[in-house]
């Protein structure tokens, strides 16, 4: 919309009306998009907090990104095309925790559904649901996809028992002899921003919303979880588990109780001051 703005101007239309329309559209992308995008960003920072040394990994590239002069300003053009490891951040929170937890779908005409236990029949009209959670943890397509863009300690990370059920964000990085700098998924099996004509029209914006909280949340600073009292380091471990497994589906699917800050809700975490 913003290329579509700037050739209206260069073009020298005096519409206003095409100018409100396109800004009315842009405002409600912001509007609409804002509870899914905060709900992404707590996902990944309690990820972050959770699994800390892949905080170290992304320190690497917000490093590389970003200017040493505070006053230097960061250009969009220059910078988003080189962020690889923050958008693996990103898609790997989709993964696990999609915004989406189901599709609905009707069939105008009958079909036939090939799949690994037989062929399924479905006639016309028929109601179906596809779950993307199921989707996403698929242990015939996700795991160790990508293992040689592992940092060296995953493989001593003994974080979960299954690969398709772990953070592991290196999986979208592929190698440096491939054009493409991260995984493309097969066809169908990433859904979080739902698929095809419906697909959301404020993916690309939440991304570089994303991209631009973590950039600047990092530049300077690691985020860590708050210890209760009492709490040892496992112990904070298991309730950042018990918070993340504790998933609603309201507008989006949220973290119970994770914005009820205070002294029994949300979960505490700090900045600390890194360089």
């Amino acid at each position: 919309m913003s290329q579509l703005l700037q050739a209206s101007a260069e073009q020298g239309n005096t519409d206003d009306s095409l100018s409100e329309e396109l800004n009315g559209n842009l405002f409600l992308f912001t509007a609409a998009g804002f509870e899914t995008t905060a709900n992404i960003i707590s996902y990944a920072i309690i990820l972050l907090v959770r699994y800390p040394k892949w905080q170290e990994w992304l320190f690497e590239e917000v490093d590389n990104l970003m200017p040493t002069d505070v006053r230097e300003d960061i250009e969009y053009t220059s910078v988003l095309p080189r962020v690889t490891r923050i958008m693996a951040v990103i898609f790997e929170t989709l993964r696990l925790y999609s915004p989406i937890i189901r599709m609905l779908r009707t069939n105008d005409a009958p079909q036939e559904l090939k799949t690994s236990k037989g062929v399924i029949y479905l006639p016309a009209n028929s109601d179906v649901t596809i779950n993307i959670i199921a989707l996403h943890l698929d242990p015939e397509v996700w795991p160790n996809i990508n293992r040689c863009s592992d940092p060296s300690w995953v493989a001593d990370d003994d974080q979960v028992p299954s690969d398709e059920s772990a953070f592991r964000p290196s999986r979208w990085v592929n190698p440096d002899t491939t054009p493409r700098r991260l995984y493309q998924p097969l066809k169908g099996y990433f859904l979080p921003s739902s698929y095809g004509p419906r697909v959301c029209p404020g993916r690309k914006m939440a991304q570089v919303e994303f991209v631009a909280v973590i950039l600047k949340l990092l530049q300077y600073h690691r985020i860590d979880a708050v210890p209760l009292a009492g709490e040892q380091r496992k112990d904070v471990e298991r309730r950042l588990d018990k918070v993340m497994s504790s998933c609603i589906p309201k507008m989006t699917l949220v973290m119970e109780g994770i914005y009820d800050a205070g002294k029994t809700g949300g979960v505490p975490v700090r900045l600390t001051r890194r360089k």
